[in-house]
């Protein structure tokens, strides 16, 4: 839930307070500080700065989630849900620049990872039936369109179900 810059400050205090308890003998407060290195080394690990980057995501600040999703540089150690969130911001930022290929592996990696909602798993369902309607995937795009209606979206979502199934229904 921190960026970098904030682990590292925080890993560098607590480092100085470790070696203050260690010079002064307070060894269990020594051992909190040791501790809290170490948790917040794995929540690099763990989570990175995908929070972060969703929350920008959700003010439609994709430059922003993009540079906060780079700090993660190592998604595969992230934890399950973190992994799936990674790979659906990045399919929102792919799809944001038109990149419909790189954005559809990305949501089709985020579904198979486990996203938590079935509203989340409805937005990249509905995302990967847009984008294969673009790449004149009829198919592939009903196919997604079809699973999209079987969950539980949010009333925003229906303006876009019903306007992908007009561009299938016509098309």
């Amino acid at each position: 839930m921190y960026s970098n810059t904030v682990r590292i400050v925080l890993i560098s205090i607590a480092a100085l307070v470790a070696i203050f308890f260690g010079t002064v003998g307070l060894w269990l407060q020594m051992g909190a500080a040791i501790a809290f290195i170490v948790l917040m080394g794995l929540g690099y690990f763990l989570n990175g700065a995908v929070y972060l980057a969703f929350r920008k995501l959700g003010k439609n600040d994709f430059d922003r989630a993009e540079e906060l999703l780079k700090m993660t540089k190592h998604p595969k150690y992230l934890g399950r849900t973190q992994k799936a969130y990674y790979w659906f911001i990045t399919g929102c930022i792919e799809a944001n620049k038109e990149n419909l290929q790189p954005a559809a592996n990305a949501f089709e990696t985020a579904l198979r990872s486990g996203l938590r909602t079935e509203n989340d798993k409805a937005i990249a369902m509905l995302n990967l039936a847009s984008i294969f309607y673009s790449l004149g995937q009829t198919e592939k795009a009903a196919k997604y369109l079809e699973a999209t209606k079987q969950l539980k979206y949010s009333q925003g979502l229906q303006s876009e179900v019903d306007h992908i199934s007009n561009l299938l229904a016509n098309g």
